[in-house]
């Protein structure tokens, strides 16, 4: 059971890594937006790679090695995704961009475990489950890619407090 715990160090590696990445990639000149979409294709595509010998691995030993991989590349990516709200989005509404990103993460990784589950008990192999989930995030780093270019446009001005009520201006 503590084999388990393995690729949650390598997923913290990964997640840390990010910083340092996308901090690498600010002094050398690229954007802050880019900076942080990098990053996530990276660690997205070093998953999708990663998961294929997971699913073909006959030695346990080694998969728990792809396994450690793919966390720290899945993490990495999960980081980045983090920092790129904050990049891209006004500042009054980082919260809400955030929020949104985390209810499609977790809606749609609610269903992984139903798929999973289906694909297992149909094919009697993890190796269908592990590939679709390889195919998954390649194509979340090809989206990733193609639709981030620029920060999102603010659509609406900031919401307006009277003088009182802006949490800026309160004295406690």
């Amino acid at each position: 059971g503590w084999v388990v715990s393995i690729p949650y160090l390598f997923g913290t590696l990964g997640s840390i890594s990010c910083g340092y990445v996308a901090d690498y990639f600010v002094r050398r000149g690229v954007s802050l937006i880019n900076s942080r979409k990098w990053p996530i294709c990276l660690g997205l595509l070093g998953a999708a790679g990663f998961t294929v010998p997971v699913a073909y691995s006959s030695d346990n030993m080694m998969a728990v090695v792809y396994l450690c991989v793919v966390m720290f590349f899945l993490y990495m990516a999960s980081g980045g995704a983090w920092a790129l709200v904050n990049a891209a989005t006004p500042n009054h509404a980082i919260a809400t961009v955030g929020g949104l990103q985390n209810f499609g993460g977790y809606f749609a990784g609610s269903f992984a475990p139903v798929v999973t589950g289906w694909l297992v008990d149909e094919t009697h192999s993890f190796k269908t489950a592990l590939m679709l989930s390889s195919l998954v995030a390649f194509v979340a780093a090809w989206v990733y890619f193609v639709l981030v270019r620029e920060p999102i446009r603010d659509m609406l001005p900031p919401p307006e407090f009277p003088d009182d009520e802006h949490p800026q201006t309160q004295t406690r």
